[in-house]
């Protein structure tokens, strides 16, 4: 299988790989750029999780010279690969994901991957030999900077959203109730799937790569808290996940086949608490496959839905989670959204650039209603701020995930019996939630006018309410699960796809 690493005795030598001549990261020989830049804090905008079909993780490689009697060869070319020869040596452009690594190499990102750092350096980066084949790093990021002294505290809860792109974590000193230590960092799993789905995909293709997706998640968590805590590490008491139920699944080794498909059952949305090696797992309920723990920890911890009026819970992450709450009844569902959002735009890094690049697009009637780009530029694009570029095809894409956005609000709405004019308030969460201009979404019509001034961006909740619940005392712990339990009691799912009349709603939340 393409991303499980070969046994040890296999692989026999050590490769160094310059990323941007930067730094230097090592690997073992036989494995693929796209682990290596994974590995090493990068993050690909893409959606097919390394197996090749998209063909947009491109990258440039070439030999990296320790000495001027190394010869200049690269193998393992990826089909199609553009080769420029170049007086420092051979440079090719390759697809990351199928350039498994035999030499030492320079490797150049370009504006398809995001740098988030968390960079793992090569012992011999300080060597003097390799000092000359790359820029010096300069001032790198303190890793003590946001580290109390823990060493003094006996009890340590640790509150982890774990998101399906990035990972945030917060630690308590539970006698006090005060932070020690909060860091983020991106989920190891990216590297085999964008989402959700490319993930199910993955792990059902061989009953090991469920058990290594949950491995990975708990070996980079275990690193970063030692790192953080020292020697407090073994003073945690207790750990509590939220996230979405495939993400929850994955981690606790459930079986994912029945998400992957109607009637989307999966093995587990209950309240669950387990000891792992003396420490207290604590898993927060879910409501359904796609409406997870996230969206349940944090309408609890706003205190939505509990009046006869109605209240909004949208999370804008890697997937659209959406929540409608009265103090009777509640219906929740979910859509793809946040992966589409970072890729939809040539040169935006965020979700939030594209959302603003195409905003700006629509207000200055580059784009009409229908997203049909003026005459000038439907050949080239349109070129705006920060050398953005925008495509017919972006703009089509863009709208695909905007209008499921849009669709689904319209959906709970009618679900409900009610009009966008009786909710009482509506909260925005999730990370491309925090980020984006609330302006902009009006302007590409992925939230409903009538929800102007009645908006609450309200940051990450899904911490927020797994910061509460590892905080609690057992009586506190009480009324929260029973506070879960009479939302979650309260709540239907609803699976967009099939409602009826669900793809004419959609086709008309296309529109600008």
């Amino acid at each position: 299988m393409f991303y499980q690493r070969r046994d040890t005795d296999q692989l026999k030598r050590n490769r160094k790989v310059s990323i941007n001549d930067k730094f230097i990261v090592e690997c073992m020989e036989g494995e693929s750029i796209y682990q290596v830049l994974t590995d090493s804090g990068f993050t690909f905008l893409g959606h097919c999780g390394g197996k090749g079909i998209c063909r947009k993780c491109f990258v440039r490689v070439k030999p990296l010279r320790e000495t001027s009697k190394k010869a200049d060869r690269i193998a393992g070319e990826a089909d199609g690969s553009n080769i420029n020869h170049g007086s420092d040596g051979i440079e090719t452009t390759v697809l990351a994901c199928q350039y498994m690594i035999q030499d030492d190499i320079i490797v150049y990102t370009g504006d398809l991957w995001q740098d988030i750092g968390n960079h793992k350096t090569a012992d011999a980066y300080n060597d003097a030999s390799l000092k000359s084949s790359i820029m010096d790093i300069g001032e790198e990021t303190d890793r003590q900077a946001d580290k109390k002294t823990a060493k003094d505290i006996k009890n340590i809860g640790v509150a982890v959203d774990l998101g399906s792109t990035t990972i945030v974590v917060n630690c308590m000193d539970l006698e006090k109730r005060e932070e020690i230590t909060a860091f983020s960092f991106t989920n190891p799993q990216y590297a085999y799937g964008a989402d959700v789905i490319s993930r199910i995909r993955f792990c059902m293709e061989d009953e090991q790569n469920l058990l290594m997706l949950g491995q990975i998640v708990e070996r980079a968590l275990k690193e970063k808290l030692t790192e953080k805590l020292g020697t407090a590490y073994s003073h945690i008491e207790k750990i509590v996940y939220s996230g979405n139920t495939t993400m929850l699944h994955i981690l606790r080794g459930f079986s994912v086949e029945g998400l992957s498909r109607s009637p989307f059952m999966p093995v587990s949305t209950d309240y669950d608490e387990i000891d792992k090696n003396g420490v207290k797992m604590i898993y927060p309920p879910g409501f359904s496959a796609f409406v997870g723990a996230d969206i349940l920890t944090g309408a609890e911890v706003l205190g939505i839905g509990r009046k006869e009026t109605y209240d909004l819970l949208v999370d804008l992450g890697t997937n659209g989670e959406i929540l409608l709450l009265n103090k009777d009844c509640g219906i929740a569902t979910a859509t793809a959204c946040g992966p589409v959002f970072d890729s939809a735009v040539k040169g935006a890094v965020y979700g939030s650039e594209s959302i603003k690049a195409i905003a700006n697009c629509v207000k200055r009637r580059l784009v009409d209603k229908t997203g049909k780009i003026a005459g000038p530029y439907f050949e080239k694009g349109i070129t705006i701020d920060k050398g953005f570029v925008i495509s017919q095809e972006n703009i089509r894409n863009f709208q695909l995930a905007k209008g499921a956005i849009y669709a689904g609000i319209q959906c709970l709405l009618r679900e409900a019996g009610i009009t966008a004019d009786c909710i009482a308030n509506i909260y925005i969460s999730g990370g491309l939630g925090f980020y984006m201009d609330i302006r902009d979404a009006f302007t590409v019509k992925m939230l409903p006018e009538e929800f102007r001034n009645k908006i609450t961006i309200s940051g990450n909740t899904s911490l927020e309410g797994a910061k509460k619940l590892v905080s609690a005392n057992s009586g506190e712990s009480e009324i929260i699960l029973s506070e879960y339990e009479a939302i979650k009691g309260r709540t239907r799912s609803l699976e967009l796809a099939d409602l009826e009349g669900f793809q004419k709603i959609y086709m008309q939340s296309l529109d600008f």
